[in-house]
């Protein structure tokens, strides 16, 4: 747990979750309200700007939540939006 930081586009602070494997570190920015992810951030190294992956429009479906939108950021610029018109997850047997 990194803590509380503030997110652009988001009013109040957010929850921050910190990873990394192999050099790599992302944060995970959580509505404290809801618990929904609202964004991640991806570092591939400490010059670099990171990879930021923002989450909307989050709808109700089969129990579950999925977000609707994803904006893909890098640096100033946007590299995608993305409509999410489908979510499907399925329970893995046991190996």
């Amino acid at each position: 747990y990194y803590g509380t930081a503030p997110l652009a586009g988001h009013q109040g602070p957010a929850d921050v979750l910190v990873g990394s494997h192999k050099g790599v570190e992302c944060r995970f920015y959580f509505d404290p309200a809801d618990g929904r992810l609202l964004a991640l951030e991806m570092f591939p190294d400490e010059e670099s700007d990171p990879c930021e992956v923002y989450f909307s429009d989050y709808g109700g479906k089969d129990g579950r939540s999925p977000p609707g939108r994803m904006v893909v950021r890098f640096g100033d610029e946007t590299f995608a939006t993305l409509r999410i018109e489908g979510f499907k997850a399925e329970e893995k047997g046991e190996d």
